[in-house]
């Protein structure tokens, strides 16, 4: 397995790529739908994303898991996933549009027709999902990273091209959307294939069992977790329908949460190994959670500088209601930062119900806090909540940490000498691949 510096900055690189799409693709969706139209776009994305999560079953962790502890072959793996995939790909369409049927007073926010053209994603974002955690079970950082990033590039620059050749709409946003996966569906399958020789094989019912238990433990934090996120915007959508306060808060939130590049990036690279270890790196996990605060912590100090700056430049200014919301939220981005990387620690150890337990938790507060706060308050009532699930999250997840690890809670946030060294030596590492090492030393004739 390549080391954990050569990961980081795979991931790290390719999460850079992410960031930039994805501001790019959010500029385009603010300035051509406005906050109307992005309002319904978030609305279709959100009820995509929650069938899935609802029907993924928590089956990309278990590929983590049991392909990285080698319970799992990559031919099985893959096997499994296109079988999984397919069966939950046909549960989330059939749902999602029996939704539409049924209950068609949830979904006043955007058009019908709208809602069931993004039913079409559903199938890709389901099987990428689960094939790029087949990658990352394998230790190949790179396909990981070429599956997840790659969408966020394709759309980004259909967007540019929709936006400045024809008339962007919520409907032509949503094909291009569906037209990324579906690329990226078949560069993965090819990866696999050519890569890692992935066939399609017999299944072993046995193992099908155990991954499905797997993943049923991890499933609830999985959807709890994306509960806190996304549940202001539900709320903004599906109950008050609001189209213009969805389509600000999901673009501010999708923005602003880019400070949580660092820590996806580092927990993504530590899960192999916390997989492969029987302790789950204890030590490591903790290191890389008092790194990632402290680089958060100027990021978000920076965010909150130029948080009026970024709004009307990024999203135009029509989206500036939702800049003291912004501020209100920041904390909280900062802190869930905790929150984001100790998954890794219990997933390798083969507890994901911790981490289910924790978010459950955190979504029931979050929950109560929007019903109470939402009403009065608006917008920022939605961000002082889920800035309290976040604080929630991270103290109970840092409490769970110390009692199953033996390390004190103070080794999460007590920012050491050390840290501090790794920190400028990876920075050194950084400028040197950069601009060169006379860049770095100063020239020829430093010192």
């Amino acid at each position: 397995m390549p080391t954990y510096a050569h990961d980081t900055r795979l991931v790290f690189a390719s999460n850079l790529l992410m960031l930039v799409a994805g501001v790019a693709a959010q500029a385009l969706l603010a300035w051509f739908l406005l906050p109307q139209g992005r309002g319904e776009y978030a609305a279709c994305v959100l009820f995509i994303s929650l069938l899935v999560l609802v029907f993924a079953l928590g089956q990309e962790m278990a590929n983590v898991y049991y392909v990285g502890g080698g319970k799992l072959g990559p031919s099985e793996a893959m096997s499994q996933s296109l079988m999984f995939g397919g069966l939950a790909s046909v549960a989330a369409c059939v749902s999602g549009y029996v939704l539409t049927v049924w209950v068609p007073s949830l979904f006043e926010v955007a058009r019908l027709s709208c809602f069931r053209l993004s039913l079409a994603w559903a199938p890709f974002y389901i099987l990428n999902l689960y094939l790029s955690h087949v990658c990352l079970g394998l230790g190949d950082t790179l396909g990981y990273t070429l599956i997840t990033a790659l969408p966020k590039a394709v759309v980004a620059t259909g967007l540019a091209v929709a936006a400045f050749a024809f008339r962007l709409s919520v409907t032509g946003a949503l094909a291009i959307q569906i037209i990324a996966e579906a690329i990226v569906l078949v560069l993965s399958v090819v990866w696999l294939v050519r890569r890692h020789r992935c066939r399609i094989v017999g299944l072993d019912w046995g193992r099908l069992r155990q991954s499905l238990g797997y993943g049923v433990r991890f499933y609830v934090g999985r959807l709890c977790c994306a509960a806190n996120d996304q549940i202001g915007s539900v709320l903004l959508a599906f109950a008050v329908q609001n189209a213009a306060m969805v389509g600000m808060f999901a673009a501010a939130s999708a923005i602003f949460s880019r400070i949580w590049l660092l820590a996806d990036t580092l927990q993504i690279a530590a899960l192999p190994r916390t997989v492969a270890d029987a302790q789950g790196r204890a030590e490591m996990v903790a290191q890389v959670v008092r790194l990632c605060l402290f680089c958060c912590g100027v990021l978000t100090l920076l965010a909150f500088a130029l948080s009026k700056v970024i709004i009307v430049l990024v999203l135009s200014p029509q989206f500036l209601p939702v800049l003291v919301p912004v501020w209100i939220l920041l904390p909280g981005i900062l802190v869930r930062v905790i929150a984001k990387i100790l998954p890794a620690y219990f997933a390798g150890t083969n507890r994901p119900q911790i981490t289910s337990a924790v978010m459950a938790i955190a979504a029931v507060v979050n929950l109560a806090l929007m019903y109470l706060l939402l009403p009065p308050l608006g917008l920022s009532g939605v961000a002082l909540a889920m800035t309290v699930a976040f604080a929630v999250e991270s103290l109970l997840l840092g409490l769970a940490f110390s009692q199953s690890s033996g390390l004190p809670v103070r080794d999460l946030v007590a920012f050491s000498r050390a840290d501090g060294q790794i920190l400028v030596r990876s920075l050194r590492q950084l400028l040197s691949r950069a601009f060169g090492e006379r860049a770095i030393s100063g020239g020829p004739n430093a010192p």
